[in-house]
C-alpha cells in the first residue's frame, strides 16, 4: 500500500510535469472519469464527506446507488477542476428506513430499505 505522504508527493510531482509539460496529455481520470475517494472508517466517513463538500464547486449532488452487495452514498463534484465522487457506504452514514416489504413467489417477506441521506451531507451542499 502507498505511503500517504509518497502519494501526495506523486500527485505534486504529476501536477508539476503537467503543467511544465504542455504537449503530455491529462490524465484521464479526473476528467474523463471521477478520481474516487472511498472513506472506509465508518467512524470518519461522514466527516470526511462533509471536508470534501466544502472543497467542491460548483455545488455537489449527491445519490444514493445500489451495487451488487452494497449500497453506496455517493457525492459528485469538482475540486479545483478535477472530478471527484466520495463514496461512502450507505450502511454506514445513513440512516434506514423500511420503506415498504416484498413477497417472493415462495411466500417469504422482505422489507424494502430506504436509505435516508445524513443531515450533515445535505446542509454541507446547501451551504455552499
Amino acid at each position: 500500500m502507498t505511503d500517504r505522504a509518497d502519494y501526495i508527493r506523486g500527485l505534486c510531482e504529476l501536477a508539476s510535469l503537467l503543467s511544465n509539460n504542455d504537449d503530455l496529455e491529462l490524465p484521464y481520470e479526473g476528467i474523463a472519469n471521477e478520481i474516487t475517494i472511498f472513506p472506509h472508517n465508518a467512524e470518519t466517513a461522514l466527516a470526511q464527506a462533509v471536508t470534501c463538500i466544502r472543497n467542491m464547486e460548483p455545488k455537489p449532488t449527491v445519490e444514493i446507488r445500489p451495487a451488487p452487495n452494497v449500497v453506496w452514498l455517493s457525492i459528485h463534484g469538482r475540486i479545483a477542476g478535477l472530478r471527484i465522487e466520495a463514496s461512502l457506504r450507505a450502511d454506514h452514514v445513513c440512516e434506514r428506513r423500511t420503506g415498504s416489504v416484498y413477497r417472493t413467489p415462495d411466500g417469504e417477506i422482505h422489507p424494502v430499505i430506504d436509505y435516508v441521506i445524513p443531515a450533515a451531507i445535505l446542509d454541507a451542499i446547501e451551504g455552499r
